[in-house]
């Protein structure tokens, strides 16, 4: 695989400062520069730079050969992640179970403000729930090992 730079006369490499950027557009270290994984890409901005800016001169066109070094397998960091995400979504939803039991009931009809709780802490609550069971249809993940029985999904 072959990734290119642009790079001046001087000997800076060109860096791409996006939409509404600030900061050097050419710099020293080529890491920080641009790199273009297509030759056409390179070469438009070859002929952009010579063509706005005739005095500043024709930027080279440096090639750079890639090889695989290593190959990192990261799927038990990546389950692991996910394992973790979930437990802290159970810890959540407990929670909100928990808050929802002990809200305080209304007395009647009027007692709008008690109800709008109540709601709301059930459907904060419905929402953790979708979420988990979501998340379950998607992994191999052991339920009894998370918790989620004391939440009777």
């Amino acid at each position: 695989m072959k990734i290119y730079f642009l790079q001046s006369q001087d000997g800076q490499f060109f860096k791409s400062r996006g939409q509404s950027g600030y900061g050097p557009r050419w710099v020293e270290d080529m890491e920080q520069a641009k790199p273009y994984l297509k030759i056409g890409q390179a070469k438009a901005q070859i002929t952009r730079w010579n063509t706005l800016f005739p005095s500043f001169g024709v930027p080279l066109l440096v090639e750079c050969d890639v090889t695989v070094k290593e190959v990192i397998d990261l799927t038990k960091q990546v389950k692991d992640a996910k394992q973790k995400k979930l437990e802290k979504l159970v810890q959540e939803a407990n929670q909100a179970y928990q808050e929802y039991l002990t809200a305080p009931e209304p007395q009647n009809w009027k007692d709008q403000p008690r109800i709008n709780y109540k709601r709301d802490l059930a459907q904060k609550f419905r929402g953790l729930l979708y979420k988990i069971r979501e998340s379950f249809k998607e992994s191999d993940f052991d339920m009894n090992k998370i918790g989620l029985n004391a939440l009777h999904i």
